[in-house]
């Protein structure tokens, strides 16, 4: 893969007293030097300027995630951030959406050998719906190993490369684009997650849609879900406390008792100062809706 790197260690390494071992190996591309080739590309620039005029033209529509009331809510804090840390002269201001999700590389035949590999994809959300999702602007972030999904202590593992360089770009780097050869200061911040159920509740924190605590929208129990009425709503701030305390916990069997209890895991996007675990988590578009519910979920 161009621009990626992999762990030091060999695919294969001799174990004392053991014949060799296969060892997975993951596969990730730094984000800042992605971005730098991103940022080159001469029609990047223009797309995401006239785009963004377009939807100052539209203001009564909602037909983009530019136009929710969480853009609005994430350009507000990263003001107050950039501001406070006495960052000036911030030219471009990026959102990312993360796309996670596994399949099966061999097809899904009935009678077929059944492994799951993994993949973390980012999409610039500047960027107009035309060109968003097109393979050129994706950003592969990691290739996440076979045969299995990973379990949910392992999945923050294979996030935190990539929380870290979020981490990097959201205090704003310096990068040399098409229009600005000289160099630019951009600030990038994830704006939402996506993906079905089973990806999402991994990734944010959150326990499977069967737990006995299953919803990351309220603080409802499966005993109640025949009720169909939400409960107390989940805050993002309330979220993340309760993630922070569980990743403190002393042992495995105190972690997930609590867990059990609230519905709530640590994971690694909540080190993101913005991140809102609750808010920010979609369904993708194969698994929603196509009635105009999307326009109301941010």
């Amino acid at each position: 893969m161009p621009r990626s790197f992999s762990s030091d260690s060999e695919m294969n390494q001799k174990v004392k007293n053991q014949k060799r071992a296969a060892k997975s190996i993951f596969v990730s591309q730094n984000f800042v030097d992605w971005l730098k080739w991103f940022m080159c590309l001469p029609e990047v620039e223009l797309s995401i300027e006239t785009w963004a005029k377009e939807l100052v033209q539209r203001p009564s529509e909602r037909i983009d995630y530019c136009h929710s009331n969480a853009w609005t809510k994430l350009n507000s804090e990263t003001q107050k951030y950039l501001n406070k840390k006495g960052e000036e002269n911030v030219t471009s201001f990026l959102s990312f959406s993360l796309f996670v999700d596994w399949f099966n590389p061999l097809g899904n035949k009935l009678s077929g050998k059944q492994i799951s590999l993994g993949i973390l994809a980012l999409t610039c959300l500047n960027l107009p719906p035309s060109l968003r999702y097109k393979t050129k602007y994706t950003y592969l972030a990691g290739v996440i190993p076979a045969p299995n999904q990973p379990n949910t202590t392992t999945i923050s593992n294979v996030l935190k490369p990539l929380v870290d360089n979020l981490l990097n770009l959201y205090r704003t780097v310096n990068i040399k684009t098409f229009q600005f050869p000289n160099g630019q200061k951009i600030n990038v911040r994830l704006g939402a997650l996506l993906g079905d159920i089973i990806a999402t509740h991994k990734t944010a924190g959150f326990l499977s849609h069967s737990a006995n605590a299953f919803c990351s929208w309220c603080t409802t129990t499966k005993a109640n879900i025949d009720k169909m009425q939400i409960k107390r709503p989940q805050d993002q701030y309330s979220t993340k406390a309760v993630s922070y305390q569980i990743k403190e916990t002393r042992t495995i069997t105190e972690r997930e008792s609590l867990a059990r209890k609230v519905g709530i895991r640590w994971s690694e996007l909540n080190c993101l100062p913005y991140w809102d675990p609750v808010k920010s988590v979609v369904l993708g578009v194969l698994h929603n809706w196509y009635e105009g519910i999307l326009q109301h979920h941010f």
